[in-house]
């Protein structure tokens, strides 16, 4: 599968205060940031806008700015083949909330969402530590 392309996605870092807001699957058991494939004739950001609508019936903010850092990953060969593409590249966004939203969870995409804080990213996240703590880094 190696000629397949990587499917372009983005990723919402979602930012109350001092917390990180990360949604959950139904059908994994790790906490993501909100994240989507971007769709033809889209930008990264309708594409972001989209999805947080989409997700988590959110329709209050404003993206702060784009962030440098990139993630790329491949997934299972079974997927690749299903999905068409190798894996995902992603490109980050951020956002900062400044009061607690109205969130109502798309089920169908989303089993809950919780706000935490920075140091409880490392153990809930299948993100690389040293991809986070560039991550924070870039943000602070």
């Amino acid at each position: 599968m190696k000629n397949l392309p990587y499917r372009k996605n983005v990723v919402g870092v979602i930012i109350l205060k001092d917390k990180f807001l990360l949604v959950k699957k139904p059908d994994n058991n790790f906490w993501w940031f909100v994240q989507g494939g971007i769709n033809d004739n889209e930008s990264a950001d309708e594409a972001l806008t989209r999805e947080i609508k989409e997700e988590l019936n959110l329709i209050d903010f404003k993206i702060a700015r784009k962030l440098k850092a990139t993630f790329q990953y491949d997934w299972p060969e079974d997927y690749q083949k299903l999905k068409g593409f190798k894996g995902q590249e992603q490109t980050f966004f951020l956002i900062k909330l400044d009061s607690k939203p109205e969130i109502t969870l798309d089920k169908k995409e989303l089993e809950d969402y919780q706000f935490v804080m920075p140091k409880d990213l490392f153990d809930l996240m299948k993100y690389p530590r040293g991809f986070l703590e560039g991550l924070f880094n870039e943000i602070n």
